[in-house]
């Protein structure tokens, strides 16, 4: 085993710091940071990647491939004392308050810089967790340095750490010691959906750890579902947006299984019948609470697509 190392992943709307932009990190996949960071040339593969928010730890994953590559950066700086230490306020204007100087602005100065981007990727060996704080992790980092966006552990400390935890998403690391050599497959930037874990964070606080169609589940097998194409709007609509099962959420997706809002009915196309467990869903009627129902007029259009497609493909769905 290498080392291991905190990530701390945020979404724009939660970062404290105005002077850095930060990059898109793909919760899951990979994580991303420039040679303005501290330990920026530390990371290496087969160390251990600890994904965190400022309260809970996301998930963990060996790091398969450390790539680079140049690209131009945009800092910000105080417009008083140019320092990148500014932070937005909440509900005032200026928007930004410089921490050194304590000057307020609105416009922060911007300049270019040519940066080294160092791009983790964890994919194969990610496994997400569910109740584990931050906190938790405080007698396993190596330094105090907690402003520090990647922060070394001690790698005995936090596999001890996670062999004790309940967390059903860190059982697996008792045996998983041995990461493998990636293969042939470069994971290169390219746009993805920002703010989906916060997405499904208010989700589960709408509807509980519970799959819209076979009720109460683990949360690492909930994922958010969106019921209009996000592709096509780029925002997330908390009426748009309702928890399934991994798997049903792929069927979903794919229109191989839909809902009538009108009757709050699940419908199954018709080829998938033939699995058991499935054919168990075709007709069943969900008991949604009023005040927590996703927009109807969402479903009714993705239901329209399902079976058009099923009218078009018949059994070759």
């Amino acid at each position: 085993m290498g080392r291991a190392w905190s990530f701390l992943t945020i979404d724009d709307d939660d970062r404290q710091f105005g002077g850095n932009s930060g990059y898109r990190d793909i919760l899951g996949s990979r994580y991303a940071w420039d040679n303005t960071v501290p330990h920026h040339a530390s990371v290496r593969p087969e160390d251990l990647a600890v994904l965190r928010d400022r309260n809970f730890v996301l998930g963990v994953g060996w790091i398969d491939e450390v790539h680079t590559e140049t690209q131009t950066k945009v800092r910000r700086r105080c417009p008083e004392c140019r320092n990148t230490s500014f932070k937005p306020r909440k509900e005032a204007t200026p928007r930004y308050k410089c921490s050194p100087c304590q000057a307020t602005f609105d416009l922060p100065i911007e300049e270019s810089i040519d940066v080294t981007v160092y791009i983790g990727d964890y994919t194969r060996t990610w496994r997400p967790t569910t109740d584990l704080r931050v906190t938790e992790l405080a007698p396993t980092y190596l330094s105090r340095s907690q402003q520090h966006s990647i922060r070394e552990l001690d790698p005995d400390l936090v596999m001890h750490r996670f062999s004790e935890s309940a967390d059903p998403g860190l059982q697996w690391w008792i045996a998983a010691t041995d990461p493998q050599i990636a293969g042939g497959h470069r994971n290169m930037l390219g746009r993805y959906r920002i703010g989906q874990a916060k997405f499904r964070q208010v989700l589960r606080q709408r509807f509980g750890d519970r799959c819209l169609i076979t009720g109460p589940q683990p949360a690492a097998a909930i994922e958010a579902a969106h019921l209009y194409r996000y592709c096509n709007a780029g925002e997330h609509d908390v009426q748009g947006g309702i928890l399934l099962r991994r798997d049903l959420h792929s069927l979903f997706d794919q229109f191989l299984l839909a809902v009538d809002p009108s009757s709050w009915t699940v419908h199954v196309a018709p080829p998938l019948l033939s699995f058991p467990e499935l054919a168990l869903l075709d007709g069943r009627v969900l008991a949604i609470p009023p005040q927590v129902r996703p927009r109807p007029d969402y479903l009714e259009a993705h239901l329209a697509w399902a079976l058009d497609l099923w009218s078009s493909k018949g059994s070759q769905v």
